[in-house]
């Protein structure tokens, strides 16, 4: 037997781990380097850390190329796939039970709050009966155990990652549409009425209005943002009226942020507030109700290095085609108030420009626009992130773009001692909704 048909062999007989298979992804047989990539395209994000280091080890630019690709294709799939997870809990605690949901989505989850006794002292007896979506799994598990998300209101958090928030509750549970790996809640129908001030003499003319508001989140770690409005497919009463309306423009929506904001202690819920045609009669139920949701989505990959602050001005840290050095660290009473940042490997240009109508993007794949709040997060040493602005640099004439990164920390923050920077995916997609048999104010 050959040394080449021999290597070939043992490589193909080692155990289907990660790292293994990102090894067999450089095979000079086809076959066996197709099934390699097959294997960890199926095993997605548990295999994005071996993929990263078998990078940094390939000799081979082609086998490094592919390595790279099959990590942006994993990490966009989470932008369309919902994460699945399969439980069985018998005679287990709401906490221990929330905890296993936790570990096997890999998603932070905080019962809220912490101290309450009821997390412990309530027992569940739950199955899935086969993997279901991270958003199911959390209500059906919610109504076993006594307690649901909440996402809309405010919370803060010092950690680093996106935390899914559930409190005890004994509400029915809401009406919810699940795509992927996003929700779409239906909070209410509203009827409402008002009467327009007019000038002395003349007759004021009530204005009656229908609407349905929706909240749309997304998995942790994913950031939305509107990409024109919504359209309504369907909107018919139990007398088989259509209260489609002619436009579903939401006029309380003001000015948008124009770059994302990676907080941990929210999910970036969207807020939808559809009008409909004004219903004959009070009551009745609304049949059908259905329609797509445009949304742009991004989510961070990496990182893609971590750099330590001590030390670091003035040296080029290297990664996944990125050249970062840190120029300067501005300092404010012995502690790190910004840090003056040049990156090589990035382009400046804008994100494209969302545009009225149903569809502002092209639905698929989209290069968002540089801004170093999407790639940069600064930490302390216990792992706490901090709030920080910078400015969309304008490229140097060498390529490279320069930046300042302004930190703003609070209680209970230690010193700046290390900089992540994470590479960028994103997507333009439509997220359907459909909600049947929907109670009529």
């Amino acid at each position: 037997m050959s040394a080449f048909v021999l290597a070939l062999a043992l490589l193909a007989a080692a155990p289907d781990t990660p790292a293994n298979l990102a090894e067999r992804v450089g095979s000079a047989d086809v076959g066996v380097c197709e099934e390699a990539e097959g294997a960890l395209e199926e095993i997605g994000r548990p295999a994005l850390s071996a993929l990263r280091i078998a990078i940094g080890k390939a000799n081979d630019p082609a086998h490094a190329r592919r390595l790279a690709d099959l990590i942006e294709l994993i990490e966009r799939k989470r932008l369309l796939r919902a994460t699945k997870v399969e439980l069985v809990e018998h005679d287990t605690t709401v906490s221990d039970a929330v905890a296993d949901l936790s570990r096997r989505a890999r998603f932070r989850i905080a019962l809220d709050p912490p101290d309450d006794r009821y997390w412990t002292a309530q027992k569940v007896d739950f199955e899935t009966k086969g993997p279901v979506g991270f958003w199911e799994a959390v209500d059906r598990l919610g109504q076993a155990g006594g307690f649901r998300l909440e996402a809309t209101s405010y919370w803060f958090s010092n950690r680093t990652e996106p935390t899914v928030r559930l409190i005890r509750s004994d509400d029915p549970p809401t009406k919810t549409s699940y795509s992927g790996p996003y929700r779409v809640d239906l909070i209410g129908l509203y009827r409402s009425r008002q009467v327009a001030q007019v000038r002395p003499g003349a007759l004021s003319k009530p204005i009656d209005e229908f609407t349905a508001t929706l909240n749309l989140f997304p998995e942790p770690g994913l950031v939305i943002d509107r990409n024109g409005q919504p359209r309504v497919v369907e909107a018919l009463d139990d007398k088989g009226t259509d209260l489609r309306p002619a436009s579903t423009v939401d006029r309380t929506v003001g000015y948008q942020s124009p770059f994302r904001q990676w907080r941990p202690d929210n999910l970036g819920a969207i807020v939808y507030r559809i009008p409909l045609g004004y219903p004959a009669s009070r009551g009745g139920v609304l049949k059908r109700f259905r329609g797509d949701l445009p949304i742009s989505v991004v989510a961070r990959t990496g990182p893609i290095m971590t750099v330590p602050l001590e030390g670091a001005e003035g040296r080029p840290f290297i990664a996944g085609g990125i050249t970062l050095i840190i120029q300067k660290i501005e300092r404010q009473q012995n502690r790190s108030a910004a840090l003056v940042i040049s990156v090589r490997g990035e382009t400046a240009k804008l994100a494209p420009a969302t545009a009225p109508g149903p569809r502002g993007l092209t639905i698929g794949p989209i290069a968002p626009g540089f801004h170093p709040d999407d790639h940069i997060q600064i930490l302390d040493a216990q792992g706490r992130a901090f709030q920080i602005t910078s400015n969309i640099p304008p490229p140097r004439l060498d390529g490279s773009l320069e930046f300042r990164v302004q930190l703003h920390p609070y209680a209970p923050l230690g010193p700046a001692t290390t900089l992540r920077y994470y590479g960028l995916v994103g997507e333009a997609i439509e997220v359907p909704f459909d909600f049947v048999d929907v109670p009529m104010p």
